[in-house]
């Protein structure tokens, strides 16, 4: 559960700056 939480707190944010890079 640890690791699963750490992973989403690392793609979240990935995943926000690809859509942001995208849009631009």
């Amino acid at each position: 559960a640890l690791a699963d939480a750490r992973v989403d707190a690392m793609i979240v944010p990935v995943g926000k700056g690809v859509l942001i890079c995208r849009k631009v």
